[in-house]
């Protein structure tokens, strides 16, 4: 049974990426320091990546579990459906910036440090596992890495955990502190155990998030109530971060945005669905593996080429403008010419060789 589609979702990652974006592609080389920086103080840096690791534990709840008591999942296909969705556009530009990296030694511009034996790791995608990785040559592959490791092992683990919990929001809200306190102290990095902790975390809350949605709970009932009000918290916290402890910033951004994500879920009209699930922010989210995957790619480029402009600053702001542009157009064409036909090909291929292997069995 296909389920309704959570816009509003969609477009908080759409938001998300567009962030993540902005912070990666070398805007801060061009753009003269006393006009960058108030904006990067703003722009959240490396939180919107655990907003994608939350909405990611909730979706695969959401797609996959019908019966958060009884969780059935046809693991075959899961599988099938969760590296069709990521590998192919990994690999894409993996191979991209492997030929730029060669393009750039043929010119003789200076080395990235990108060696031919990280090659099997990523395309194992196990290039952020501790003692294993060393870092994808396409920096935000790392995510991906710790992507799919949710979906291999905590995503199974969390529907058997969940299931024992037998409805009791009580018991949920307790695993939520745990997993939020551990986040909150641990180091923040994108390689090894730290890696592991984000998505463990996160991906976990995210799930446990999809759990409340299936049964009555105040939890739920004051996330969809007030999801205005959560809203607006998050945007606060966005511009008073930098203000908060450490640890407050970080308590404070999982609880406001859990509780965002939980009263989003429901599609009932409100101000917050609206905004989050308009057009562009809607089409920001389609778009957003495709942002999320592209943009260092093109902040290569410009972190070669930016001291050849010219030092007249709309000059600067006109390409600041043109290469996100380009970013945008880029990743309209690859979600609609490669992210999408390589999917449903994988799939494709794949039923049918099912098809086959069963009918032999027959």
């Amino acid at each position: 049974m296909q389920k309704e589609h959570i816009k509003a979702h969609t477009g908080l990652r759409g938001i998300a990426a567009a962030f993540v974006a902005l912070l990666h592609m070398h805007f801060e080389d061009i753009i003269p320091p006393h006009l960058w920086k108030p904006f990067m103080n703003i722009v959240v840096s490396w939180y919107p990546v655990d907003v994608f690791f939350m909405l990611s534990g909730f979706i695969l709840g959401y797609v996959y579990i019908y019966d958060i008591n009884k969780p059935k999942v046809d693991y075959k296909d899961y599988f099938i459906k969760r590296f069709a969705r990521v590998v192919p556009l990994h690999y894409l530009t993996m191979f991209a910036v492997g030929l730029m990296a060669i393009v750039s030694w043929r010119l003789g511009l200076p080395d990235r440090g990108y060696h031919f034996s990280d090659i099997l790791p990523q395309l194992l995608m196990v290039h952020a596992y501790p003692y294993i990785g060393h870092g994808g040559w396409n920096g935000p592959s790392w995510s991906i890495s710790m992507e799919f490791f949710a979906y291999i092992f905590i995503f199974p683990l969390m529907t058997k955990i969940v299931a024992k919990v037998k409805n009791s929001y009580v018991l949920i809200a307790l695993l939520f502190t745990i997993f939020a306190l551990i986040w909150a102290v641990s180091e923040h990095a994108t390689l090894g155990w730290p890696a592991i902790t984000r998505v463990v975390c996160h991906f976990s809350i995210g799930y446990l998030l999809y759990a409340l949605t299936t049964f009555k709970n105040p939890i739920q009932l004051v996330a969809s109530k007030y999801v205005n009000i959560w809203l607006f918290l998050a945007i606060t916290w966005v511009f008073t971060r930098n203000g908060l402890p450490e640890l407050c910033s970080r308590m404070a951004f999982q609880i406001v945005f859990a509780f965002l994500i939980l009263g989003l879920a429901d599609n009932k009209a409100s101000f917050s669905k609206t905004i989050l699930g308009n057009r562009l922010f809607l089409w920001l989210g389609t778009l957003s593996y495709s942002i999320y995957m592209i943009h260092n790619l093109i902040g290569k480029v410009i972190h070669v080429f930016y001291g050849r402009l010219s030092d007249e600053m709309w000059i600067k702001f006109l390409f600041v403008f043109v290469m996100y542009g380009v970013l945008l157009a880029l990743s309209w064409i690859t979600y609609n010419f490669f992210e999408v036909p390589s999917r449903n090909y994988l799939i494709r291929v794949c039923s049918k060789y099912n098809k086959s292997v069963e009918a032999v069995k027959k």
